[in-house]
């Protein structure tokens, strides 16, 4: 009989460290009889895990499963939150399970408190897809805990899943004593990444990627990558949003947060907490390393399609124009 690891997330929870911890230490992981199976990932580079649309085709699970090289295999994916909550055909799935001798689902699931996770989140999808929108707006639409709630009622209630909630807000030091906890394995601590993976963007970043996606869209994410992966050590700003916008945001979501909590100890609950705003800077700041990659980036876009090729060129010439009027103060790193 065969166990399923599920590593499920959520966003902005640690994944990424997490996933570069599991891919190098892929041989011991099977040493100790878990298979984490590859999926390419590159060394170094901001990465979703190994179980990228898994759960939505019952074939490629089926496979999957089929290629495992042990009893136990390990997938992570921090959209298979959303994946088990969205799941369409769950009769597919567990028909599948059955073929392959599956007898346990063990889950692991890190959350972080709403208001917190929100600005994470929101920072995250300038950066990667494409969100032109501000941040009070964004708090508005804001539904992670409803998709926690779904996704865990039908892990356990239809797939008769183990789930493991751990809040990442309070666990943020332990996560990987948490790992190897929920695995039953001990790794070696030294193979942990030593540079920050996925950080967070400056002001004037954030603010140029929301402007570039404006005109690109989700293409644009090439620019903050790069960001992420060449400048790792320079410190994020922290954008916050009014306490209106915050306060609309956790009682809508109250029903949500509430039935999480009564499934978790007091260490591992959501905390409604509200974060003071701070009055923004209205001056970008970049220094002269996050202007050569930027400029760069800007100089190899692919062009967009022919009807966009016109304010496409306008607005590089404006972006240059901007760039030489910004303040080359040093972040703090």
């Amino acid at each position: 009989m065969k166990t399923l690891y599920l590593h499920i997330g959520e966003t902005k929870t640690g994944s990424t460290a997490i996933q570069n911890f599991l891919r190098d230490n892929r041989a011991l992981l099977l040493a100790a009889g878990i298979d984490y199976p590859s999926r390419n990932e590159g060394t170094g580079f901001i990465q979703s895990g190994n179980g990228d649309g898994l759960l939505h085709r019952p074939a490629r699970l089926d496979a999957a499963l089929k290629a495992g090289r042990s009893d136990a295999l390990l997938f992570s994916s921090e959209f298979f939150c959303r994946d088990i909550a969205q799941l369409a055909d769950i009769a597919a799935i567990q028909a599948v399970l059955a073929k392959h001798g599956v007898s346990s689902i063990r889950i692991l699931l890190f959350i972080r408190n709403p208001v917190e996770h929100a600005m994470s989140l929101w920072q995250q999808l300038v950066k990667r897809s494409g969100l032109t929108s501000g941040i009070d707006a964004f708090l508005d639409t804001y539904t992670t805990p409803q998709v926690v709630r779904q996704a865990v009622e039908t892990a356990t209630d239809r797939l008769g899943a183990d789930v493991s909630i751990w809040n990442y807000s309070n666990q943020q030091g332990r996560i990987f004593d948490i790992l190897e906890s929920w695995l039953e394995v001990t790794l070696p601590r030294e193979r942990q990444p030593a540079a920050p993976v996925n950080r967070g963007l400056t002001l004037a970043e954030l603010e140029f990627q929301r402007q570039l996606n404006r005109h690109r869209g989700s293409p644009a994410r090439i620019l903050a990558d790069a960001l992420c992966t060449t400048l790792p050590h320079i410190v994020p700003d922290r954008i916050v949003p009014s306490l209106q916008a915050q306060q609309r945001m956790l009682a809508r979501l109250q029903p949500d947060l509430d039935f999480i909590n009564g499934m978790v100890d007091a260490q591992n609950r959501y905390a409604m907490d509200l974060t003071a705003p701070r009055e923004q800077e209205t001056r970008f700041c970049l220094d002269t390393r996050q202007i050569e990659l930027m400029v760069d980036i800007l100089a190899h876009l692919p062009p967009p399609p022919n009807r966009l090729q016109r304010s496409w060129h306008r607005t590089t010439r404006l972006l240059a124009t901007g760039l030489q009027h910004i303040t080359r103060r040093r972040p703090r790193t």
